[in-house]
């Protein structure tokens, strides 16, 4: 496993990398998963019609209470906290518990469902494939006729829930994104 650094430079490239990959999927509607799939959607396909919704770990939503020690974390050498990440993904992938926050799509969300015929869903990274799974299925609930495809950066394990259609890495590569919390830009 190893860990790659995008700053904003680097994720712009990789979004526009994505949306050429996707490109021939023709979305007329592109899912960002709140908060990082969001924000690499929102780099893609500028034309189209956006939505997000939120759905992630239990562990994502504790981490974010750690507060002063991401400054420390933040400023530790890079292959100290390239070890920490490569520890907490073997870590989460034998976690196979499924604390997931509950999905809980807004009417805007039901609504641009709804409407379109081809739905990109679009996502920073797929671990163990729950989150995306579950996105899935909130959108196969809303509107289950729509042709849906898959778009991530990376795709962590090589056995995912779900896999996606659209990908930079398959397996074995972890990314550092600007909003991570270790980040040090």
């Amino acid at each position: 496993m190893k860990v790659v650094t995008f700053n904003r430079e680097k994720l712009q490239s990789a979004a526009n990398a994505l949306e050429k990959e996707a490109s021939s999927f023709s979305p007329d509607l592109v899912v960002g998963i709140a908060s990082g799939g969001k924000i690499i959607a929102d780099m893609m396909f500028v034309g189209t019609p956006h939505v997000a919704i939120k759905s992630s770990r239990r562990t994502t939503e504790a981490k974010q209470h750690l507060g002063f020690l991401w400054a420390i974390i933040r400023h530790l050498p890079t292959f100290v906290k390239d070890a920490m990440r490569i520890v907490e993904a073997r870590y989460l992938s034998n976690d196979d518990r499924g604390d997931m926050e509950p999905i809980e799509p807004d009417a805007t969300f039901v609504e641009a469902v709804s409407k379109a015929d081809r739905i990109l869903i679009v996502d920073d990274a797929i671990d163990s494939g729950r989150t995306m799974k579950r996105v899935v299925d909130a959108i196969r609930s809303v509107a289950a006729d729509k042709k849906l495809a898959i778009a991530v950066i990376t795709m962590t394990k090589p056995q995912p829930l779900v896999r996606a259609d659209y990908k930079l890495y398959d397996g074995g590569v972890l990314v550092r994104f600007p909003w991570s919390k270790d980040f040090k830009g």
